[in-house]
């Protein structure tokens, strides 16, 4: 017995011997009109840290900015009084060093903080749409 020759002519879209319709892999995007919505925004703090996390952040950065101007200041006050006394000296040196060391560590802390809301922000996202 011979083999049978493979028949070229396959009805691929049923017995009536049409193809059948390509089917989309993809639906369609939907677009938006207008403005970012207010619930976008929302789901941006929550997925970054929360309104109590924005809240302290922004009183670290309102803070560090307080200490740079207070660090700018006080260096204005001690060139102008002209300290002679060895004392004195070591007093306005002394303050200048706390603000500007409080100034250093806060601006660490606001760092840290902008950093960690950054890399765990993009986490959380899509769990929150949900």
């Amino acid at each position: 017995m011979q083999p049978q020759p493979v028949s070229a002519s396959l009805t691929l879209g049923g017995e009536s011997g049409k193809p059948a319709p390509a089917r989309k892999l993809v639906a369609a995007e939907r677009r938006e009109i207008g403005g970012i919505s207010l619930g976008s925004y929302v789901m941006f703090v929550r997925a970054c840290g929360g309104l109590l996390y924005w809240a302290l952040f922004a009183a670290a950065y309102l803070g560090t900015q307080a200490l740079d101007l207070g660090s700018a200041w006080w260096l204005r006050r001690w060139t102008s009084a002209n300290a002679t006394d060895r004392s004195e000296v070591q007093e306005y040196l002394l303050v200048y060093a706390l603000i500007t060391f409080a100034g250093v560590a806060g601006s660490a802390v606001r760092c840290k903080s902008a950093s960690f809301s950054l890399s765990h922000g993009g986490l959380r996202p899509t769990d929150l749409a949900t």
